[in-house]
């Protein structure tokens, strides 16, 4: 059987459809001196690109990527049972990990963000017909969603209100004879008047 070197240094058979049908498929990995099975090192000039060896590679690596799934998972649960850490404190973290690297990698040279594009005068209008639009549920979910919004969609969802008319408005109809050309306009509540 030949043998072909593994990424990080160790000695690894290439795998032959002889001993395959055979079932005399070893497994062996020594790692080589100054080299450490944490650290993976590209295969040197002497590892042909054989399709064997570059598929034991990718299996090498495969099984190392769900060894290191499995211990991040379980030092998860431990974190999280001994009450030093939320699983959802640790998404969080990756996603700001993640957003951060890539506005690293597409900068962009806005001049305002969305609040204050919101909140200044010139263009306040534009959240009340958004809240007004879109409804006061999305408009709360926006607020809910980025923390410097909140004040605009709060300032816009008390201006909601203000643009509401606070009366219910019945226009024409039939009385059963004919037809009614009149508006009604009925309190919303019994007391009011």
């Amino acid at each position: 059987m030949r043998r072909c070197l593994l990424p990080h240094g160790a000695v690894g058979p290439v795998m032959t459809a002889a001993a395959w049908s055979e079932g005399s498929f070893q497994s062996e990995q020594v790692p080589t001196r100054g080299s450490s099975p944490g650290t993976p090192k590209p295969p040197p000039s002497s590892c042909p690109g054989s399709l064997e060896c570059l598929g034991r590679l990718v299996e090498s690596l495969s099984a190392r990527f769900q060894r290191l799934e499995v211990e991040h998972a379980a030092l998860r649960g431990c974190l999280e049972e001994l009450g030093l850490l939320s699983l959802e404190a640790v998404d969080v973290r990756v996603h700001k990990t993640n957003f951060a690297a890539a506005r690293h990698a597409h900068p962009c040279s806005w001049e305002a963000t969305l609040t204050d594009v919101l909140m200044t005068r010139e263009t306040r209008e534009l959240m009340l017909q958004t809240a007004r639009c879109a409804g006061p549920l999305a408009a709360r979910t926006l607020g809910a969603s980025c923390r410097s919004s909140a004040g605009a969609v709060e300032l816009a969802l008390a201006g909601l209100g203000n643009l509401a008319p606070r009366a219910l408005y019945v226009c024409g109809g039939r009385d059963g004879q004919r037809c009614l050309n009149s508006v009604e306009r009925l309190p919303p509540s019994p007391r009011e008047g």
